[in-house]
């Protein structure tokens, strides 16, 4: 068996999410001294300086950045629609088309069933465009970790901010911060509501300046129905397992987690530390399936 690739490992380590509350303080400068810097899928940086910095050497994704990599989303207005995909902001579909040259980039398989149909994609993706894979195995690892730290019966995806935490987590040498982190219905169902009433005028509270930063734009009452009444979004469960990361010293900012508190469903057996990280690398053209 070919020996697996390595990354070098990171003294400190900045972790970007998605929340609305990064525009709540000016980290930017703080998230920008780390030596290094981890953002999710087409998260946007440019305008946002002050508050989310402006480096980036690591960038988490998954299945909606191959399609766009691949052309496959279409921009129709506001939105880009891919057949059979999670439509995605018009603006993050240009954002992306720089993405994944000068930064790391690591490619997760965040839900079980679809992990042959994402393993396909990435031997796919454009060749100038050099792209890691956390291993199937190491993917199933995470699903049994974040199981046993939410006491759930099955765990079947993970989000790509959760990845990158534990990505980070096993490269970081030192000091490990992350920024911008929310878990349960506040990341979706209410969230949605304020920042549609301020695109639409109806508050001054917030501006479409926050609805931007969101990565997945709901659309549409579909949506808001969808966010509202299940719990589509990975990240809606998993305040406990990042709890638990919080444990192993990672130190919150501007998030909804803190080391202290427990979601009150919790597993009672005692904190572990995450799996060891496995990457894999499929060159791109490669039917290889990593299975």
């Amino acid at each position: 068996m070919a020996a697996l690739p390595q990354l070098a490992l990171c003294e400190t380590t900045a972790v970007v999410g998605s929340s609305s509350l990064l525009l709540s303080g000016e980290m930017g400068t703080h998230i920008d001294n780390h030596s290094c810097v981890f953002r999710v899928n087409h998260a946007p940086s440019t305008a946002y300086e002050q508050h989310v910095g402006a480096r980036t050497t690591h960038r988490v994704i998954g299945p909606a950045m191959l399609r766009m990599f691949e052309n496959m989303y279409k921009m129709t207005g506001a939105l880009a629609t891919c057949n059979g995909c999670e439509p995605v902001p018009s603006q993050s579909l240009r954002h992306s088309s720089n993405m994944c040259f000068n930064e790391t980039c690591i490619f997760g398989h965040k839900t079980r069933h679809t992990v042959m149909k994402d393993s396909v994609l990435v031997g796919r993706r454009p060749a100038n465009r050099s792209i890691l894979t956390l291993s199937v195995r190491y993917t199933k690892h995470v699903f049994d970790w974040i199981q046993t730290a939410t006491g759930a019966p099955e765990t079947t995806a993970v989000s790509g901010g959760l990845f990158a935490l534990m990505i980070a987590t096993s490269l970081t040498t030192g000091k490990l911060d992350a920024y911008g982190f929310e878990t349960g219905k506040l990341t979706c169902c209410h969230e949605f509501e304020r920042l549609e009433a301020a695109a639409l005028g109806n508050t001054s509270n917030s501006s479409g300046y926050q609805l931007q930063y969101k990565y997945y734009e709901p659309a549409g009452k579909w949506s808001h129905e969808r966010c509202c009444q299940g719990n589509w979004l990975e990240s809606f469960d998993e305040f406990e397992p990042m709890r638990r990361l919080s444990e192993n010293g990672i130190n919150f900012h501007l998030s909804s987690i803190k080391a202290g508190r427990s979601s009150g469903t919790a597993s009672n057996k005692p904190a572990s530390a995450p799996p060891p990280l496995e990457i894999v690398l499929i060159p791109a053209g490669s039917t290889h399936r990593d299975l």
